[in-house]
């Protein structure tokens, strides 16, 4: 009996020592799922960061605020170290990051639209600093994903780039900002369903592999918000604001999750940067 009781120890050891084991690969397969790891949204919320980040156990000894050379810039003069994105260009991000090597930043809070949060974000993969995205509009889901629009000398391109650590909403802010930006976000939101379908086109002709989850998270993201929206509701009003922030952050999660910004930027987006080439002013977007 002894020496049964002995194996069955032995065998459990080892049936506990591969649970175990497969316990770990689960839990760093969980580590890696694309959600960000700070999201603060309300009123008034952008005055605090700081605090809200050290509640959440994030301390950063020395951060870098970056704003456009607008109204926003008054949020980056109450940090010591500021930086002024001028336009979302190549060099505009190697400018910041020689910026923030100099001044040896460990954080980078982007607070803007979309010009200063793509910048910022390709700023941060490129030198390995967490950046944390404050939009000031809704106008388009790159407030929250691995995809950064930026122009180079032959072109404007998608880059794909490292996601934001978190993202910062407040109702306040976003309310003062024209009603245009918040349509333009509406309008990226619902981009989603010709470039699923231009998806689903590549995954046919063997262009493609569509991946499923990533497919169903950016589907149900315009789908719940055109429901909702249906109903009629002034852009301005904090409930259109929380689901249009919610459609555009579940839309980001799906780029990352797929690794590719496919379930969210199909023809459409190429026909809209083709138009910001020719036109003289481009569109919000």
């Amino acid at each position: 009996m002894r020496g049964e009781e002995k194996e069955k120890r032995k065998r459990g050891e080892k049936g506990g020592e591969g649970a175990s084991q497969k316990g770990r690969i689960l839990q760093k397969k969980i580590r890696k799922l694309p959600f960000p790891e700070v999201f603060l949204t309300g009123r008034g919320v952008i005055h605090s960061i700081r605090e809200d980040l050290e509640e959440e156990g994030f301390y950063f000894e020395n951060p870098v605020v970056a704003t456009g050379p607008g109204f926003t810039k008054r949020f980056g003069e109450l940090f010591y170290h500021h930086f002024v994105v001028e336009h979302a260009s190549w060099e505009e991000v190697k400018r910041f990051k020689r910026f923030i090597e100099k001044n040896k930043n460990d954080l980078i809070v982007g607070v803007g639209g979309g010009r200063v949060l793509d910048v910022s974000k390709l700023a941060g993969g490129e030198t390995g600093i967490p950046f944390l995205s404050v939009p000031t509009t809704l106008s388009n889901d790159g407030i929250y994903s691995p995809v950064a629009v930026i122009s180079f000398e032959d072109g404007i391109k998608s880059v794909q780039t490292e996601l934001p650590l978190g993202i910062v909403i407040d109702v306040e802010v976003i309310k003062s900002a024209p009603g245009i930006y918040l349509l333009a976000g509406v309008g990226d939101l619902i981009a989603n369903m010709s470039a699923l379908k231009d998806w689903e086109l590549a995954e046919s002709k063997g262009r493609e592999k569509l991946e499923r989850i990533a497919y169903l998270i950016s589907r149900d993201a315009v789908e719940s918000f055109v429901e909702f929206a249906s109903n009629g509701y002034d852009v301005h009003s904090p409930i259109f604001i929380e689901r249009l922030s919610d459609g555009l952050l579940a839309s980001g999660i799906s780029m990352a999750i797929a690794g590719t910004s496919r379930p969210a930027s199909g023809s459409e987006h190429l026909i809209s940067h083709a138009l910001d080439e020719i036109l003289e002013k481009p569109l919000p977007h």
